[in-house]
């Protein structure tokens, strides 16, 4: 199946900021306002405060960076959680065979993930709700 951006989102995610700071920011276009943001998770081999190292490969545990298209929801491990497309080849078009997604941080035993966006329990579904099936991710490194 083809996913086309069709939602009026955008999320930032500034892969610049630590993993401490708000780094995700969801923008509603329509309105040119951000209308959530929030903490976000990144790889365990990308660097510790700072997400420095990324990878496109299979079990890297690295974030990828470039432009994401949201899909569709779904139960998994982490709870309710969104899967993804890697619209940039060569930099994040392995996302879905990576399973790079969005999900809770409850269940994870550390900070970092093995490469997915992991919001806080508070944030995820709030924010999965309004972004899954068609809405546009960019990471900025």
């Amino acid at each position: 199946k083809e996913y086309k951006v069709t939602k009026p989102y955008v999320v930032i995610v500034d892969y610049r900021k630590s993993i401490d700071d708000v780094r995700l920011f969801l923008v509603d276009v329509n309105k040119d306002k951000i209308v959530m943001q929030s903490i976000v998770a990144h790889g365990i081999n990308s660097g510790l405060l700072y997400a420095k190292d990324f990878s496109n490969e299979m079990n890297t545990k690295k974030s990828s960076c470039g432009a994401y298209v949201t899909t569709y929801t779904y139960f998994g491990m982490f709870g309710y959680s969104l899967k993804l497309k890697g619209l940039d080849k060569g930099i994040n078009d392995n996302a879905e065979k990576r399973a790079i997604i969005f999900h809770s941080t409850k269940n994870m035993r550390t900070k970092w993930s093995w490469g997915c966006f992991a919001t806080p329990e508070s944030v995820n579904t709030i924010l999965i709700d309004k972004i899954k099936n068609g809405s546009l991710i960019y990471v900025i490194k």
